[in-house]
């Protein structure tokens, strides 16, 4: 893990933009209990993923993963919830294995999410307003 002194005292001109994470299919690991909080301008209830990218599909460039670092590689999901859009973190629980007998309530499909694997889709956002960059983010979750 980097520390922030070693952050601070990189040398400018060694600063180099990272390469995204290439497009494509990942076997992928809820690495810890998901946060939930408030976020957005509507101060929306969301749950926030961590996951750790650890196999590539076949339709993943390898050399393009070799100029983004590699696997293992960590990814975050924001899933809101809401009435409206709860329908897509249960698309995620069925993914994960997630039975309705094993976790009735969403609270308790988020503690059972820990150690999950899944299959994700790995897709650009749409540009950043600030910066015109895309960044990777998951679109799609199946059985792995």
């Amino acid at each position: 893990m980097t520390q922030y002194a070693d952050i601070l005292s990189t040398p400018r001109n060694e600063i180099k933009e990272p390469q995204p994470t290439p497009v494509g299919t990942y076997t992928a690991v809820v690495k810890q209990m998901p946060t939930v909080d408030k976020k957005g301008k509507n101060n929306t209830d969301a749950a926030d993923f961590v996951f750790v990218l650890t196999n590539p599909g076949p339709d993943v460039d390898p050399a393009q993963l070799d100029a983004a670092g590699g696997l293992p590689k960590e990814i975050r999901h924001t899933f809101w919830l809401t009435p409206q859009s709860n329908f897509i973190i249960e698309r995620f629980f069925q993914a994960a294995g997630i039975t309705d007998s094993d976790a009735p309530t969403i609270a308790d499909a988020l503690t059972q999410s820990v150690g999950r694997s899944v299959t994700v889709t790995v897709d650009l956002g749409k540009p950043s307003a600030k910066t015109g960059k895309q960044f990777p983010e998951i679109t799609q979750f199946a059985a792995a």
